[in-house]
């Protein structure tokens, strides 16, 4: 539940980037995120991603996750 809520934000920050045009690829770079006692899963993440995703310009994207040391994210690129 908790990788829909970043899932989300992460989109959000997308979509301020780039509000209109047609996005192929978002690479993140995912640190150890713990909210409510459970770790953001890279897969789950991955799912609810491409579930919020559907029928917006990141409808095709493929979201590219990598897995890094600290306790955040990071949007590193948008390829448009």
């Amino acid at each position: 539940m908790h990788d829909v809520h970043l899932a989300d934000q992460i989109l959000k920050i997308c979509k301020e980037k780039e509000p209109k045009k047609t996005v192929k690829k978002v690479k993140i770079k995912l640190g150890i995120i713990v909210e409510h006692g459970e770790q953001i899963n890279p897969g789950n993440l991955q799912f609810n991603l491409e579930m919020l995703a559907r029928n917006t310009n990141f409808d095709k994207t493929v979201f590219e996750i990598e897995s890094v040391k600290g306790d955040d994210f990071e949007i590193e690129y948008l390829e448009v």
